[in-house]
């Protein structure tokens, strides 16, 4: 097994907030080994993976339009 990325290390690397990855995880979207309740790891296979699954929902046109104001 290599080594498991913080939600933190998660963020830098997909250029979002931390929440945004906790939203990620929280909907189950994003896989995590979990150690306890408050120690949450991912796995480098589980978000390449995931990257790669929003990449190509995106390249579909699988985005929600957002609404204007």
């Amino acid at each position: 097994m290599g080594r498991l990325l913080k939600p933190e290390e998660v963020a830098d690397l997909c250029g979002v907030g931390l929440r945004t990855v906790y939203r990620w995880i929280q909907s189950g979207a994003l896989p995590v080994v979990e150690f306890s309740h408050r120690c949450k790891r991912i796995r480098p296979e589980d978000l390449s993976e995931f990257i790669e699954s929003r990449r190509n929902g995106l390249l579909r046109g699988n985005r929600k339009k957002r609404r204007r104001r």
